[in-house]
């Protein structure tokens, strides 16, 4: 094997005599150590015991790999595992290792994987997978190159044509980031590519590309942030929980790479800051979207334990209550097709940490398979419908937030949310909710269609654990630590469902990639042309009644089975909630 410092008989090379590539590899070499600017999540440091070993985490799977790779493989059925196995970040627990303690073993693993990987894709000779060159993989992937290169070249520890191989795909990578046609603009994907783009740039700074690579990388970056991220409320505009911690880890990346973009500083804590928000008194992510059932990081759920009371994003779409072990998470909004679900006004409730009204989850991106069509759909979510039609949110205009008004009085908080997709059905819909928590829910949903009756349905979609029954126009929810029941329903025909697969699915939930559980849920239907539809989920032992008399768009009043009544009255964004006695009606 050749080393690069026996290219010229030992000394280092002559660049007056080199050629373009070893010019290029040499200047790189003079650069010194690479910084250990990596992108992607950290994953658990590799003891120098399980080099040999092999094994490595891809998605989850603990896998055993050595070079040569089959990289097409597709062990699990899993396009996410075949997705992660391209991006190759499952080698950064063995940079980081080499980062900081200069462990050459672990260099040459990683550097053996990306040169099997390069060699495939360079020239591909066969089918090669969808994820080769695909956008965000390609953003993860490229830094891993640059400072592989830079790192085995300082330590003399890489022959002449691994180097040239190594640098040619450091170079296509580049090249594939920067080229317009292929850039994710206005999506998370952007961003990604952006960062890796940027960090390629830096880490490889003589190259005669860097320069113009690095300015884009910034431009672009400025651009797609401002498209994708509302800085004043430090939200991730793509409707998932699980996004808007993607992109705080990106955004806190970001602050510590960029020294161009100082303001990144200030978006990260604020990002952060709104991610608290989305965990659950069970330190979970809320599934708001594209999100599975996971544990939130700590640093995020020790910031959410210190969270009390109403957090309303006017401009995202999205309010959350949280007292205690009560929580309730809304969303009302539609800022881009990006993991866009028929979600509109639907909402998570969580009491005693458990999830009692709930969300369906991601399933997995396989778009045309029943789940994952279900899983984006409105029946997955607490929202309602018209005439048994979905929302048609791909073939709409985004109308940004449906969060009207937020507000809070006499232990309750009251929040007004819209839908304006359903205006393609002639259909006018606000929905209220009031939550005391630990006492009730009361979903109000006033709907306005005009003279010609429609059918209204209300899909409600019960938590994990929880067995529903119907007796008597009740719904009586149980659990072995927990028991609730929703009352009042206003509706011609209540059903329940469990785990149904045809004509289409009803009552699952999906806790993680293909991963798929029963649930109970209930459709509330009703024929009218405007309505005021109310359900009550009394959290204790009883039987709370609402009706409402009177809603209009500045005030409503709701009237309990206790006799007293809650007077709300909005002004602008806000709210203003009061309890007061029941008027007494006589016939």
């Amino acid at each position: 094997m050749r080393r690069v410092s026996e290219q010229d008989g030992g000394g280092g090379w002559n660049p007056q005599v080199a050629k373009t590539d070893d010019n290029a590899l040499y200047s790189l070499q003079r650069l010194g150590r690479p910084e250990p600017r990596l992108v992607g999540p950290t994953q658990p440091r590799v003891r120098v015991d399980d080099l040999p070993s092999g094994e490595f985490t891809i998605f989850g799977k603990r896998t055993l790999l050595a070079p040569p790779v089959d990289w097409n493989q597709d062990p699990h059925g899993s396009r996410s595992w075949r997705y992660d196995l391209h991006t190759l970040k499952w080698l950064k627990p063995l940079l980081l290792r080499h980062a900081e303690e200069h462990d050459l073993a672990s260099l040459s693993v990683a550097r053996d994987f990306l040169c099997d990987w390069a060699s495939i894709h360079l020239e591909p000779t066969g089918t090669a997978s969808e994820f080769a060159w695909y956008d965000m993989a390609v953003g993860v992937r490229a830094p891993y190159f640059a400072y592989v290169l830079r790192a085995s070249l300082v330590a003399d520890d890489i022959d002449v044509e691994d180097a040239k191989l190594l640098l040619r795909a450091a170079e296509r990578h580049g090249s594939e980031l920067a080229h317009e046609a292929h850039y994710a603009a206005g999506h998370n994907h952007g961003l990604f590519q952006d960062e890796g783009l940027y960090i390629l740039a830096r880490q490889l700074s003589v190259l005669p590309e860097a320069a113009a690579w690095r300015s884009l990388a910034l431009t672009r970056l400025r651009s797609t942030l401002e498209q994708t991220v509302n800085f004043a409320e430090g939200a991730h505009l793509e409707h998932s929980s699980a996004y808007q911690f993607s992109i705080a880890g990106l955004v806190d990346r970001l602050a510590g790479n960029v020294p161009e973009m100082p303001a990144l500083h200030d978006l990260r804590d604020r990002l952060r800051s709104t991610a608290a928000w989305h965990v659950t008194p069970a330190n979970r992510l809320v599934q708001l979207g594209d999100t599975d059932d996971v544990p939130a990081p700590k640093w995020a759920c020790q910031a959410a334990s210190k969270l009390h009371g109403l957090n309303a994003l006017f401009e995202t779409g999205q309010a959350f209550v949280r007292e205690g072990d009560s929580y309730l998470a809304v969303s009302a909004g539609y800022h881009s097709p990006a993991h866009k679900h028929a979600d509109d006004t639907g909402f998570v409730l969580i009491e005693g940490g458990r999830v009692l009204l709930g969300d369906a989850g991601r399933w997995g991106y396989y778009e045309e398979e029943p789940d994952r069509l279900y899983a984006r759909s409105a029946a997955a979510h607490n929202v309602l419908t018209v005439d048994g039609e979905d929302f048609a949110w791909r073939e709409a205009e985004p109308y940004g937030s449906g969060l009207v008004a937020a507000g809070e009085g006499d232990g309750w908080y009251a929040i007004v949310v819209r839908n304006p997709l359903l205006a393609k059905q002639g259909v006018e819909h606000r929905r209220i909710l009031l939550f005391r928590p630990g006492r009730a829910l009361i979903v109000v949903d006033d709907v306005r269609g005009g003279e010609r009756k429609r059918g209204y349905a209300r899909h409600l979609q019960f938590g994990p654990g929880l067995d529903a029954d119907l007796q008597d126009g009740l719904i009586s929810l149980t659990a072995p630590d927990r028991t609730a029941t929703l009352t009042g329903l206003g509706a011609d025909t209540v059903r329940l469902y469990r785990g149904r697969r045809s004509p289409r699915p009803l009552g699952w939930t999906y806790p993680g990639d293909r991963e798929q559980r029963e649930v109970c849920s209930a459709v509330l239907s009703r024929r009218a042309s405007s309505a005021a539809l109310v359900a009550t989920l009394d959290l204790k032992e009883g039987r709370l009644e609402a009706t409402v008399p009177v809603v209009r768009p500045d005030h409503a009043s709701i009237e309990l089975g206790d006799g007293s009544a809650l007077k709300l009255h909005v002004d602008g964004r806000m709210v203003e909630v009061s309890r007061t006695r029941a008027v007494v009606r006589r016939g």
